[in-house]
């Protein structure tokens, strides 16, 4: 069986054994905090460090599109493959004989019941109900499901609101990246609005818009950029408290410098998680990726 590769901060990441899944992410927004890892300590398995960019964990909140997501050997299904997703997620490692470095979620909600389920029996991670909207006049090609704006829902974002609103932009200078020569894909703002309802779960919401405000460049290794983003697994915890690696197979992330006026954010309220101060932004257009059954970790 011939192994999938791709390419990523100079090194070749390649696994043998088969995906399961393949998916399409679109639109999507990094919006990361600086936190202690003290804060956080209380909500991640004893099995798991906590990973650190000098002396600071980092917590994000990620709205984005799921597109053409599909079991391997299926084609996508219109109204079931296409949905909105939004997670709250930190960044560990296991203490284990790999010790690579990946992304634990405190949260992810869906706007597809089904995905849910199957997410919290195959991959053990906390997914939840949530009715959601994903708009953007240069996202054509989202689904109707998704993109189900009342007219109550275009009025959220109004000039009367949105002036209120602080522009939380990135202040990262473009010189500490290694940039690309693609061109900044025009398009309007991306509309996202998230709450969730899931049976038994704590309240959370989330709404605001956001854009790309410059050039396409992949993260530099050893940069903050690149402990953010360039993960390639993700763990995750039983009912029974044993942790879990899922691996992912995706090209280096393609990110651009961002912008966001965010009306509302209580994703991470139910943990007591303090998000203080303007986050750093980053977004990326489009990643095609593709997810390996987990594996349970063995101390």
């Amino acid at each position: 069986m011939k192994a999938l590769q791709f390419k990523s901060a100079g090194r070749l990441r390649q696994l043998t054994r088969p995906w399961v899944m393949s998916m399409q992410w679109h639109d999507l927004l990094f919006m990361h905090w600086p936190i202690s890892a003290n804060l956080l300590r209380p909500h991640i398995p004893a099995g798991l460090t906590i990973n650190t960019f000098h002396g600071n964990a980092y917590v994000a909140v990620v709205p984005f599109v799921m597109r053409h997501v599909r079991p391997r050997g299926l084609p996508s299904v219109p109204g079931v493959s296409f949905f909105p997703e939004i997670n709250l997620r930190t960044y560990v490692t296991a203490q284990d004989q790999l010790q690579k470095p990946g992304v634990w979620f405190f949260s992810l909600d869906a706007h597809n019941p089904l995905a849910v389920r199957i997410a919290r029996t195959l991959f053990h991670l906390p997914y939840f109900d949530a009715t959601m909207t994903a708009q953007s006049g240069s996202c054509s090609e989202v689904s109707d499901a998704t993109s189900n704006i009342t007219s109550d829902d275009t009025t959220a974002l109004s000039p009367s609101i949105s002036s209120q609103q602080n522009v939380i932009k990135s202040e990262r200078a473009q010189h500490h990246f290694n940039t690309s020569p693609h061109r900044t894909q025009a398009g309007t703002a991306i509309y996202y609005k998230s709450v969730r309802h899931h049976k038994g779960a704590p309240a959370a919401a989330f709404e605001g818009q956001y854009k790309p405000v410059g050039e396409v460049f992949t993260a530099r290794a050893g940069s903050l950029e690149h402990f953010l983003t360039e993960r390639y697994c993700l763990y995750s915890s039983d009912s029974r408290g044993r942790l879990y690696r899922g691996d992912i197979q995706h090209a280096p992330w393609p990110l651009q410098l961002a912008e966001a006026d965010v009306v509302q954010n209580s994703l991470h309220e139910a943990w007591q998680i303090p998000l203080q101060g303007p986050p750093l932004l980053h977004f990326a257009r489009y990643l095609d990726v593709r997810a390996f059954l987990p594996k349970r970790i063995r101390n």
